[in-house]
């Protein structure tokens, strides 16, 4: 599924242009990207295994976006801090980064095509996706998005953030965990 059902948005591929609304978004989500959201711009727009994706209106704003990337075990344990679930992966696997919508447009379907744009992308190239979600107190996490589109809980990173320089529950140091779920891509067909 790449549009709304009544028009108002598509998803397409990021572009250079779309950097200034993704660090907004970004920060509407969480917090101040300092350098990370152009890193993994520039990553996705270089020819490699990163995509970014956006969602835009009928004005061609974009209003969410999702950047996923293929990995291997390496970045994987350096990404999870060792955590024992990536013995039990495949060497290579896809992992969905981050994902941010606009206030104005959660609970629209927009961050469930973001992601199932993601998984038809990840399932040409690799059988797993993984994303760890950010536990706050104070905000809506997606593991009900995540279990509606057949991710399973696999685990919990304690303290995964502590490395934020910014997080709207802690302040300057973060201790919010994350719980990391993972889905089989072999039954997904690109729609």
């Amino acid at each position: 599924m790449s549009d709304s059902s009544d028009g108002t948005w598509t998803v397409r591929p990021a572009e250079a242009a779309d950097g200034p609304a993704v660090h907004d978004l970004w920060a509407d989500s969480f917090g101040p990207p300092g350098g990370e959201a152009s890193r993994w711009l520039d990553l996705a727009l270089a020819d490699g295994p990163t995509q970014c994706w956006v969602v835009a209106d009928t004005a061609g704003d974009p209003v969410g976006f999702l950047f996923s990337a293929e990995v291997d075990r390496r970045f994987l344990q350096s990404y999870l801090r060792g955590h024992p679930v990536v013995d039990s992966l495949p060497t290579r696997v896809a992992i969905i980064h981050m994902l941010g919508v606009s206030p104005a447009w959660r609970s629209t379907g927009v961050a469930t095509a973001l992601v199932r744009r993601s998984m038809d992308w990840a399932s040409e190239r690799v059988a797993v996706m993984l994303v760890a979600l950010w536990r706050r107190d104070d905000h809506v996490d997606s593991s009900g998005l995540s279990t509606k589109l057949g991710f399973t809980h696999v685990g919990t990173a304690e303290e995964f953030y502590d490395d934020r320089v910014y997080c709207p529950d802690c302040g300057a140091s973060c201790s919010c965990p994350a719980t990391i779920h993972v889905k089989s891509l072999d039954d997904e067909q690109p729609s």
